[in-house]
């Protein structure tokens, strides 16, 4: 149990568990960028000295891109938005691979961490080793139904806060961390199928 003066001045010790943090900013959400600022700072995230902000723009060449690649553009994520997604996701992959980070973690503009600062620490410390792609927020299958969902993380479970998602799609791409294993074979995901969204990779 931790009370209110326990927390004072109390931040995450990210550089323990990440050589960097990425947090995509797509310029043409400006509206986002106060609240996502505070929530870092929060958290410690922005005084880190590990961390950036990746601003993404959209590119008219993306359009082309949607019309004349066929693995994107008989796709559902066929859309400008998304192949601007899976192209910045791309860049920060080979940036990370270049500068030689093990472990990286990427964020999307809109998200929020616990209140409880100890928790988030815990969490971070308790991730299991020997996995390339760790998610940290929680989204599951569409389809999963919530007894399915509980007997996955029963069967499954590592420890108090993982288990092993096996071959299932966790449709999210809000909060997830990847070793060199992770970053290539995420981006060779997106050199081969296309630029689109981690959400489905």
């Amino acid at each position: 149990m931790f009370g209110i003066s326990s927390l004072l001045g109390r931040k995450v010790k990210w550089a323990r568990h990440f050589d960097h943090v990425y947090c995509i900013h797509f310029t043409g959400n400006p509206d986002r960028l106060p609240a996502i600022t505070a929530e870092f700072r929060r958290v410690g995230l922005l005084q880190s000295g590990i961390f950036d902000f990746v601003y993404n723009s959209p590119d008219p060449w993306e359009s082309a891109i949607v019309a004349s690649c066929p693995l994107v553009s008989t796709e559902p994520v066929s859309n400008a938005a998304f192949v601007n997604l899976g192209l910045c996701t791309a860049r920060i992959l080979r940036e990370a691979l270049c500068r030689g980070f093990s472990r990286i973690l990427i964020l999307e503009n809109d998200i929020r961490f616990f209140k409880d600062l100890a928790r988030l620490e815990r969490t971070f410390a308790a991730t299991p080793d020997g996995f390339d792609i760790v998610q940290y927020d929680k989204f599951v299958e569409w389809n999963l139904s919530p007894e399915a969902y509980r007997e996955m993380v029963s069967t499954r479970r590592i420890n108090e806060f993982f288990f092993d998602g096996g071959t299932g799609t966790f449709y999210s791409g809000a909060c997830f961390a990847l070793t060199q294993n992770g970053m290539r074979a995420l981006l060779q995901a997106l050199e081969s199928d296309g630029p689109r969204p981690t959400d489905g990779l």
